[in-house]
């Protein structure tokens, strides 16, 4: 269970531990824990209470890799992070500090199964997403709202 994501064929499979006294049938699969980059952090706010924060914008924070120095003098922060597969996988966070300047954070996500760049949903792919029945919908757009 903990090393997830797992996919099939870019497909992406939910796993859920159960009790003895839980229903199979009422057991909802919503949840996924991804790894997770945090890019343009400063160096001072690479802390475990800053990736419970960030972790808990994006869905439900689960831990964050601190365990070696190499972390914090790298190029990004790597959290664990649970994710509801219906909702839209963030690109960018903006933080605001006490005095008042504010950074945005780009992140990156590990293994990411078939995702749309162009809505931002996990599940489809560009080639199969509803969006483009939608009339604003432009395929011969240059850059996409999402991007690897």
């Amino acid at each position: 269970m903990d090393g997830g994501p797992w996919a099939f064929e870019e497909n992406l499979l939910i796993l859920k531990t159960i009790d003895a006294d839980d229903n199979p049938a009422r057991t909802y699969l919503e949840w996924v824990d991804f790894y997770i980059h945090v890019h343009d952090l400063p160096l001072r706010r690479r802390t475990k209470e800053m990736a419970e924060f960030i972790g808990n914008q994006l869905g439900q924070f689960r831990d964050v890799d601190l365990e070696n120095d190499s972390q914090l003098w790298g190029s990004a922060l790597r959290i664990r992070v649970g994710f509801h597969v219906q909702k839209l996988l963030r690109r960018a966070l903006k933080l605001r500090t006490v005095l008042g300047a504010e950074s945005l954070l780009s992140f990156t996500y590990e293994r990411l199964p078939n995702f749309c760049y162009w809505c931002g949903h996990i599940g489809h792919i560009m080639k199969f997403c509803p969006c483009q029945l939608e009339p604003e919908f432009d395929e011969k757009q240059d850059s996409l709202p999402f991007g690897p």
